[in-house]
């Protein structure tokens, strides 16, 4: 079986689509330049939840052939170059002919265009994998494709996605870009069904102000200040130290290739109210995506050169302060001074978890078992060490014992000698005792004696025969 094999078209698309698609505003991006090259006059946006949903671009451009539809979904296919020379002198915003075809991987693609020699549009449909057969539609030249359900095959994509007004505000931000560049072209842009913006075709000077307004003025001092009214507007920002707290925490992979999850917040305020709202028009959540994304650039950038052990201990103070010293730089740049910047929480993804909790438990039983190991050996030598020490106790017992003994049994020799002396009878009635002793060992042996017997004969005497003489005497 070969190692080498060729992927399928759909896996490819997907792939690529990886490259082209990063969030809504990738898509916004690629449509909104196909309708520039299309020489379109006035461009409608319409994006729904954020453009996770939907997004739909609708323009009066040279629109596209019946014909060419499927090819608009076809990788490599392009009108915009046809040979090396084109390419060397290619003046479209896009020549690949790839971007179409790898949003249709991973979302529901229509599109519904109308050329301005063809008497009636055409439509066509696609998902993943799948294109649909083209359909006539009612269209005025110009053509409209709409995204629906982006990622919707690739759930995996899906959940990198940011909140609905993070990936709003990137497509706002794309829109905005787009249209300070082409101011000749009218722009409009609704979100949940309500119109964000709308451009006419203006100059460019009327489009500034019209995106960023015109700055005039900024009082930093409490006093009393005149406008002219229906002409000039006041803006208030806010000057005390405000709050970024990142919606959930990024993954950042150490110097030992390990990622971690950390989760940051800032603090920072607005130190230049002329660079503020020129940079990002005075928009607090424009400058906290602004801040946000050169925070995570340089937090990464700190954390890539460190150890796991080092990013949670002993550099933890270093990374936030390398952190804000070199975002604050960037963010000066729009007028708003980074203050602070601090570590919430760094941990362990969910998937590494278990394989550091089986290591752990990995290492805590060969621990156990070798501490297992030393208690037996430490108690086997406590063991043979009471042992030993029983041994002498008994020894020296049985040597005491023995000692004692024998004092006992000399000093009843002693007695038992003392006592023969003094009656004859008196030992010859005790190893008469001694042999019934060494007789009756059970209950239930029994002895017959004749009553003539010498037993009987000194038992009646009272007291016993040399007693009874000496009573007898007296």
């Amino acid at each position: 079986m070969t190692a080498i094999r060729v992927l399928p078209d759909l896996l490819v698309s997907q792939i690529a689509a990886g490259e082209v698609v990063e969030r809504p505003a990738s898509v916004l991006k690629e449509l909104l330049e196909n309708s520039l090259d299309a020489d379109a006059r006035g461009i409608t946006v319409t994006l729904d939840e954020g453009g996770a949903k939907r997004i739909q671009v609708e323009d009066d451009g040279a629109g596209i052939a019946r014909d060419d539809l499927p090819l608009a979904l076809a990788r490599h296919a392009t009108s915009k170059i046809r040979s090396l020379e084109d390419l060397e002198g290619v003046r479209s915003m896009g020549f690949r002919g790839e971007a179409l075809a790898s949003i249709a991987s991973v979302s529901r693609v229509s599109i519904t265009a109308c050329t301005r020699e063809a008497p009636h549009g055409a439509a066509i449909r696609a998902e993943g994998p799948h294109i649909g057969e083209v359909e006539p539609a009612a269209r005025a030249p110009g053509t409209t494709v709409t995204v629906t359900d982006l990622y919707f095959n690739t759930p995996a994509r899906r959940k990198f996605l940011r909140s609905e007004a993070t990936e709003f505000g990137h497509c706002d931000e794309l829109f905005r870009r787009i249209a300070l560049a082409r101011p000749e072209i009218a722009f409009t842009l609704k979100h949940n069904g309500r119109a964000s913006r709308h451009l006419r075709s203006q100059p460019l000077r009327e489009r500034v102000a019209a995106l960023l307004g015109e700055f005039i003025d900024a009082k930093t001092e409490a006093g009393l200040y005149f406008k002219v009214p229906l002409v000039q507007n006041i803006k208030f920002y806010d000057r005390r130290i405000l709050t970024l707290d990142a919606p959930e925490p990024d993954r950042i992979t150490t110097a030992e290739k390990k990622p971690l999850r950390v989760d940051f917040i800032a603090y920072w305020r607005i130190i230049d109210v002329r660079k503020y709202y020129q940079s990002v028009t005075g928009d607090e959540e424009a400058a906290k995506r602004r801040l946000a994304q050169t925070i995570r650039a340089n937090l990464a950038q700190e954390i890539n050169k460190r150890t796991i052990h080092e990013t949670i201990s002993t550099e933890r103070n270093n990374i936030m302060n390398e952190t804000r010293q070199k975002a604050d730089a960037d963010a000066r740049t729009i007028g708003v001074e980074i203050v602070d910047v601090r570590l919430r929480r760094v941990e362990l993804p969910d998937e590494v978890l278990a394989q550091v909790y089986q290591r752990m438990e990995s290492e805590r039983k060969r621990v156990a078992n070798e501490l297992r190991s030393q208690g037996g050996a430490e108690s086997e030598k406590i063991r043979a060490d009471a042992d030993r020490q029983r041994e002498v106790i008994l020894a020296d017992a049985y040597k005491q014992a023995q000692k004692t003994k024998g004092e006992g049994d000399a000093r009843a020799s002693a007695i038992y000698a003392s006592a023969y002396g003094q009656d004859a009878e008196f030992y010859s009635f005790y190893r008469s005792l001694e042999a019934y002793k060494a007789t009756f060992k059970n209950k239930s042996d029994v002895m017959v004696l004749d009553p003539s017997a010498d037993f009987f004969q000194y038992l009646k005497q009272s007291g016993g025969g040399r007693a009874a003489q000496r009573r007898s005497g007296k």
